[in-house]
């Protein structure tokens, strides 16, 4: 009789867990995707930002930060013009292609979200 009720109260107990964690596993995953491209969208404003604010010798700051962006979160990120011209990047290796949806899909950046200085 013991065994019974036991089975019967672990099986109940392991479903509330079940229809509990599912819904909060995909609450916190989609509060992490959404956090993760509000990062990314910040990021690149302030390069946006900053290479608007500078002329062509200040293309230096623009590297450096970019350099400390790349040591920081390994991802390669580019600050080009409209017409997909690469006016800084920091010195990593990845081929440049023609096409700017290729260089999206390719190096991982937002290319369309930079503003021509």
């Amino acid at each position: 009789m013991r065994r019974r009720v036991l089975l019967v109260l672990m099986i109940y107990s392991t479903v509330v867990v079940l229809a509990l964690s599912v819904p909060l596993a995909l609450l916190v995953g989609r509060e992490r995707a959404q956090r993760f491209g509000e990062n990314r969208a910040a990021a690149a404003s302030f390069f946006a930002e900053l290479s608007s604010r500078e002329d062509e010798s200040g293309v230096a700051r623009i590297r450096e930060s970019l350099q400390r962006y790349n040591s920081l979160y390994d991802e390669g990120v580019a600050v080009v013009d409209r017409t997909g011209g690469v006016r800084a990047r920091p010195a990593w290796t990845c081929s440049v292609p023609t096409s700017s949806r290729r260089w999206q899909e390719r190096c991982a950046i937002s290319a369309a979200t930079y503003r021509r200085v």
